[in-house]
């Protein structure tokens, strides 16, 4: 899958690690890879870490994700941070769906 990495260098996503950018500076990649989410993004987020997406998220970057996805691993430990997640965003009034894998 195509995909580049955005350096933790740079929060505002300027920097491109290995991958280049169109006439619009429009990124080429469809998955980006990163420990936040670059200024005015707009789509999909699979979030691997034991905190919510919105801790990730500066409050004046325009940021909002289109859907969140969150991969909870069926150990006592991930399964707790999971339900912590799942609290806090229905706390933030995100529409929640579960699926058992």
């Amino acid at each position: 899958m195509p995909h580049q990495r955005l350096l933790d260098s740079n929060p505002e996503g300027a920097d491109i690690d290995g991958v280049h950018t169109d006439i619009n500076n429009q990124l080429l990649a469809p998955v980006l890879l990163a420990s936040y989410m670059p200024a005015d993004f707009k789509g999909i987020v699979l979030n691997t870490t034991i905190r919510p997406v919105n801790n990730f998220i500066n409050a004046t970057s325009n940021t909002l994700p289109t859907r969140i996805l969150e991969l909870i691993k069926p150990d006592t430990v991930s399964t707790e941070a999971g339900r912590a997640k799942y609290k806090h965003y229905q706390q933030l009034g995100y529409e929640l769906t579960h699926f058992k894998v």
